[in-house]
């Protein structure tokens, strides 16, 4: 439930979250998680800054500018494996995961 609220946040708002809860351990990383919030408003061509998620395509270019490219398989048992998706088809997917 709370997982379904965080998700609903736009990017910024996402990013801002985390940093807050995660400051400690990220602290080295705020700029390079500021850089996915500009890609994902990016890349996010119907919502721009007040997206929330990308859908599977988007995702995979997201992961391919930041070095980290995966296999739609790899991408989906990722996803999978943390309970971002079920079965099936990848709707969309938030920053947060």
């Amino acid at each position: 439930e709370k997982l379904d609220a965080l998700c609903k946040k736009t990017y910024k708002e996402q990013i801002i979250w985390f940093l807050n809860a995660f400051w400690h351990k990220f602290e080295a990383d705020a700029e390079r998680l500021w850089k996915f919030n500009e890609k994902c408003k990016e890349l996010d061509l119907e919502k721009h800054e007040e997206g929330c998620s990308l859908d599977e395509m988007s995702a995979h270019r997201f992961l391919e500018i930041f070095k980290e490219t995966m296999t739609v398989r790899e991408m989906r048992n990722k996803l999978r494996s943390s309970g971002a998706i079920g079965e099936g088809r990848v709707p969309t997917v938030p920053i947060t995961h």
